[in-house]
């Protein structure tokens, strides 16, 4: 993946596209509805038995409760390859917080790469969270978790990969 995508009107100048660019989102509150879903119930899953039970309602929020259960169970798949495969310790914030944090975009971003069929970018970034040899299974669940929100009516932005600033 590159600045060159045509997603990102070729026709213009790179310092243009650059400019229009969305900024890297910090807050839950700068994300697409469908963006927050995935954090909102990433948050729950990790957080342990009491805070799963949460998932299956914000599906149902966002798709309605015949959707629910096969969106949940699709999602369920995907955070626990995340999970059981992690290559290191992957932040989040409680459910509730309105902060974001980067391990969280990724998990949000790699279901977003397998839902735009892009491929590679989801294998990029998903190896920025397991271990090498998880990361063909990670994929074909994010890929499932994206089909199943699709099919429900839920897809999520194309976001370019640009933050807001640079720290060095």
């Amino acid at each position: 993946m590159s600045f060159h995508d045509p997603r990102l009107r070729p026709d213009q100048d790179p310092a243009a596209r650059q400019a229009e660019a969305p900024s890297w989102p910090t807050r839950l509150d700068e994300l697409a509805p469908a963006e927050r879903l995935i954090i909102s119930a990433f948050r729950h899953w990790v957080g342990g038995p009491a805070d799963r039970q949460a998932v299956l309602p914000l599906h149902a929020h966002h798709a309605g409760a015949a959707a629910a259960p096969a969106l949940a169970e699709a999602f369920a798949g995907y955070v626990e390859l995340l999970r059981e495969g992690a290559a290191r310790t992957i932040t989040y914030h409680q459910p509730g917080c309105d902060c974001l944090g980067p391990d969280e975009m990724l998990v949000m971003l790699i279901v977003m790469a397998e839902q735009v069929d892009l491929p590679d970018l989801a294998r990029l970034l998903a190896s920025w969270l397991v271990r090498p040899v998880v990361v063909p299974g990670l994929i074909q669940a994010a890929r499932a978790y994206g089909d199943a929100l699709a099919q429900a009516g839920i897809t999520l932005p194309w976001r370019p990969l640009r933050p807001r600033r640079m720290l060095h």
